[in-house]
């Protein structure tokens, strides 16, 4: 959650790259920068790096490298308003039987999950996140990956299944504490702050979305360019439905 930190290294590991010739990780740099604008919410600013870094990797055969760019970019492309191009950007790269067998093709099949949820189809979602937490090296009893059940959990909830939907929530919360992720913990706040508003439970609602905010400007300061600041804030903000 260190935003400027982390634009100064992708900035500075990018220029070395490009200096150097280093094409493999100029593709890297600039996929690292435009994830990176993606968390910070700013799809404007992540589309033109994560494109290239796209068409870069494919020049290269970098398979590692175009998974990770189109993660991101689908992201991107749903922030903007256009599911039909993350669904193709995805599509590109994802099929039936692609497997489940690396990170960032992983990462793929999340965004795939996610882009259901946004497209009205909850049941997708959660076969897709099921496969996911299925195949997990080394899942075991009691252990939490924090986003897939985030995924999981907004797919129950979808799917009428309030109670075991907000236990997943609060599980991620605790591991999301845990591990320090940040730009992770405040959209699961978020979503429990809308489960608790739908289900009446207001008190409850009120106490995730104040979390929520909380977090929120803590990631916001950290930006320095004010008009990225400003981006951030408000559409941070903007998932954040109002309590009653």
């Amino acid at each position: 959650g260190q935003f400027g930190r982390a634009l100064e290294a992708a900035h500075a590991a990018l220029e070395i790259a490009t200096a150097i010739g280093h094409r493999e990780w100029m593709a890297g740099s600039q996929s690292a920068l435009g994830a990176l604008y993606v968390d910070m919410l700013a799809p404007e600013e992540a589309r033109p790096p994560l494109e290239q870094a796209l068409a870069l990797a494919e020049r290269l055969g970098s398979r590692h490298w175009i998974h990770h760019a189109t993660g991101s970019l689908a992201v991107a492309c749903w922030l903007l308003d256009d599911l039909a191009l993350a669904r193709a950007v995805l599509d590109a790269v994802l099929s039936p039987g692609t497997d489940m067998d690396s990170v960032h093709k992983r990462t793929c099949w999340a965004r795939r999950a996610e882009l259901a949820l946004r497209e009205g189809d909850p049941r997708l979602a959660l076969e897709i996140v099921e496969r996911l937490i299925d195949s997990a090296p080394g899942m075991s009893r009691g252990r939490v990956i924090a986003f897939l059940w985030k995924v999981k959990a907004e797919a129950l909830a979808a799917l009428g299944q309030t109670e075991q939907a907000v236990i997943l929530l609060r599980a991620a919360v605790e591991n999301a504490q845990a591990t320090g992720e940040r730009t992770l913990l405040w959209p699961v706040h978020a979503s429990l702050a809308r489960l608790y508003s739908t289900t009446h439970l207001l008190s409850q609602a009120a106490q995730e979305s104040a979390a929520a905010q909380r977090l929120i400007q803590e990631l916001a300061d950290t930006i320095p360019a004010p008009g990225q600041r400003e981006g951030f804030l408000r559409r941070a903000n903007g998932v954040l439905e109002p309590v009653p």
